[in-house]
């Protein structure tokens, strides 16, 4: 199947996510990070939105200073996503493009985390894995 996706690196690692669940990305700054709950929250438009950083979900490590493709240090950016009404700011290190996929299914093993729904092959060819938007919302 082919599928719409913005692509995003996160920690160096290249990922897919499907342009159906996105609704916007903007520049993270710290003062958007909300302290009222328990868990994080970012402030988008007067509302509060859980905040999940991926690197950090999907055990990446990351330096604290990336670069962009120019070589300049980048800002990190939030990509809002949304799945049956229920929506999340996924922080990334880099927004990289809006294309079109080649979706390549995976096989769930047994007790893995269901972050993933397949992956691709960039036109680069290196491989991206499909972020599963409903399991992380």
């Amino acid at each position: 199947a082919i599928a719409r996706a913005l692509l995003v690196e996160v920690a160096g690692c290249a990922f897919a996510l499907p342009a159906i669940h996105v609704t916007e990305a903007t520049e993270y700054h710290e003062s958007l990070r909300g302290h009222h709950t328990e868990r994080p929250t970012v402030t988008i438009r007067d509302d509060l939105v859980p905040l999940v950083a991926l690197d950090e979900l999907f055990g990446l490590t990351r330096s604290s200073t990336p670069e962009r493709h120019d070589g300049a240090a980048g800002d990190r950016h939030l990509v809002i996503v949304d799945s049956g009404g229920r929506r999340a700011a996924l922080l990334v290190d880099t927004l990289v493009a809006q294309q079109d996929i080649v979706v390549k299914p995976l096989d769930v093993v047994h007790g893995a985390a269901p972050w993933f729904s397949g992956a691709t092959v960039l036109g680069d060819g290196s491989p991206a894995l499909i972020i599963d938007v409903p399991s992380i919302v």
